[in-house]
């Protein structure tokens, strides 16, 4: 019989302002058990979760140590990381477009001197070598996979 947690935080007052800073201390309760079994803290500055404890003295020594310049820093990080996120989306979906157009639009029954447009520039060599939609995925995954092993562009994943 595996054993169901659950936490008492909706009887703990939320964190309802920007600029708070404190400790939210919680249990969790096991329902097989029918009792409380372990304490843990939440430390909140300025309204954003930045570490859990099991200890009330650890969670004090991180909220003595943390400040708002590791807050903009991990702002920062997170953002380039969404905007990496964002591109490697928009490439994807391009490539996506391209594959129906060239499957669709019989570019993969000309001949190679038949393809002087500019139109699959990015991914020509790629659509080139597939004989179906779903082989032309499958070699843009295999490429992004390698490009990601790589750690192309700073460790983060970059096809085109």
């Amino acid at each position: 019989m595996s054993a169901h947690w659950t936490s008492t935080a909706s009887a703990t007052p939320s964190v309802a302002h920007a600029e708070e800073i404190r400790i939210v201390g919680d249990e969790l309760y096991c329902d097989a058990c029918k009792a409380f079994t372990t304490r843990y803290y939440l430390v909140v500055y300025r309204g954003v979760l930045v570490g859990i404890e099991q200890e009330r003295e650890a969670a004090e020594a991180l909220l003595r140590s943390f400040s708002f310049e590791k807050l903009i820093l991990w702002y920062h990080d997170l953002y380039h990381k969404r905007q990496h996120a964002l591109a490697d989306n928009r490439r994807a979906e391009a490539f996506m477009r391209q594959v129906c157009e060239w499957f669709e639009g019989g570019y993969d029954k000309q001949a190679p001197e038949g393809l002087g447009c500019l139109r699959f520039f990015l991914s020509r060599d790629i659509l080139a070598k597939s004989e179906t939609p779903l082989a032309a995925l499958h070699h843009f995954l295999t490429q992004r996979e390698a490009a990601a092993k790589a750690g192309d562009d700073n460790g983060q994943m970059s096809l085109w």
